[in-house]
């Protein structure tokens, strides 16, 4: 009886996007195997394995209240911090970012987590003092709770995950009864920090990285070649793609990162027009069932957690497609539930199942 409240009960078209979106990318990264020089389906079999085991998660974290992973949110903060610090010292390094724990041959990187972590305790943290940031003390606490975690991050360095969870955190405060003094004090020293980080913080490459959208013609075929190639990339394939598999960028290589920060300008040159645009249809639509959510959840905890959640999947979304149209900075944000890899997915899909518990304890049936 309960797993068919359950059923009943779920939003299936919420669930359904997250799914076919999933599917989509894993249908790209078959496209991109079978046509390679050796067919390589290992990347495949274990975004299928990812998928699963996601899915999987995202429904036994729906089956738990959602106001008990507030009640623990504490912990979770702290479960941020030991997971940042942890792969610090114990983490692998892959190209140049020590960023990942192996285990078993599987490489799982725990800022993906630490995104779940921070959405969990700065949802409940703005829900017991969204009233008192006119205290400067509140303030500062929320500014140092972010620092830290933002700085351990950037010692991987991440810039992609850092700015993901400062969006959050500045989406956050909107919510807030800040005064616009404050406002304007957090924002010269925001200036200050970007200052500070661009001088001190921040490597060559992640810079060149930064401003290359801005003249990604200048230096083609150094910084500039991977916006260079995806704009190629999207421009071939026109209104109706060159179809899947016969990308002539993806499939002969000229395109880097293909499966993981250029997917969708994998999917642009395959499917065309149409195949992008049903992609960010597909988003709009999992982003509107979000708000319908918001507006018919239970309690104002419920509101900040869906809200800073969508504020996770709509960073991401934007930032990645567009720089994969070369109007964004190349930062390394994956596009959700396409991009290549177990951590990213998973991570996105217990989201999903966090969003999913908010709607079996709404205090009304979704609508349209």
């Amino acid at each position: 009886m309960k797993w068919l409240f359950f059923l009943r009960k779920i939003d299936g078209i919420l669930l359904g996007v997250a799914i076919l979106l999933v599917m989509f990318g894993i249908a790209t990264l078959y496209s991109i195997a079978i046509n390679g020089a050796t067919e390589d389906l290992l990347r495949v079999n274990k975004q299928i394995m990812f998928a699963v085991t996601g899915v999987a998660l995202a429904i036994a974290v729906s089956v738990v209240d959602y106001r008990m992973y507030g009640g623990f949110s504490n912990l979770f903060y702290i479960l941020a911090v030991l997971l940042l610090v942890g792969v610090l010292f114990f983490g692998a390094e892959i190209r140049g970012t020590r960023g990942w724990f192996v285990v078993a041959g599987i490489q799982l990187q725990p800022v993906e987590f630490v995104k779940i972590c921070f959405v969990v305790w700065w949802s409940h943290f703005l829900l017991k003092n969204s009233h008192r940031f006119r205290e400067w003390p509140t303030l500062l606490f929320a500014a140092l709770a972010i620092g830290l975690l933002v700085g351990l991050i950037l010692l991987q360095p991440d810039l992609g995950s850092a700015l993901v969870l400062v969006a959050v955190w500045v989406g956050g405060l909107t919510l807030t009864n800040m005064s616009w003094r404050q406002w304007m004090v957090l924002g010269f020293l925001s200036i200050f920090a970007f200052f500070i980080g661009w001088n001190f913080v921040l490597a060559d490459y992640q810079k060149s990285r930064l401003t290359t959208f801005l003249h990604p013609t200048e230096d083609p075929l150094g910084e500039g070649y991977n916006v260079a190639q995806s704009i190629i990339a999207i421009g071939s394939g026109k209104f109706f793609g060159r179809g899947l598999g016969l990308g002539s960028q993806s499939q002969l290589n000229f395109l880097p990162e293909q499966e993981t920060d250029f997917i969708y300008a994998v999917i642009s040159e395959e499917l065309g027009f149409i195949g992008a645009g049903l992609i960010l249809i597909l988003f709009a639509l999992l982003f509107w069932r979000v708000v319908v959510l918001m507006k018919h959840a239970r309690d104002d905890f419920a509101v900040l957690l869906a809200f800073s959640i969508l504020i996770v999947l709509f960073f991401q979304v934007v930032i990645n497609a567009g720089m994969n149209l070369g109007i964004m900075p190349v930062t390394g944000i994956p596009l959700p539930f396409l991009s290549a890899g177990g951590s990213s997915l998973v991570s996105t899909m217990i989201l999903i199942g966090l969003l999913e518990s908010i709607k079996l304890r709404e205090k009304k049936t979704l609508g349209s």
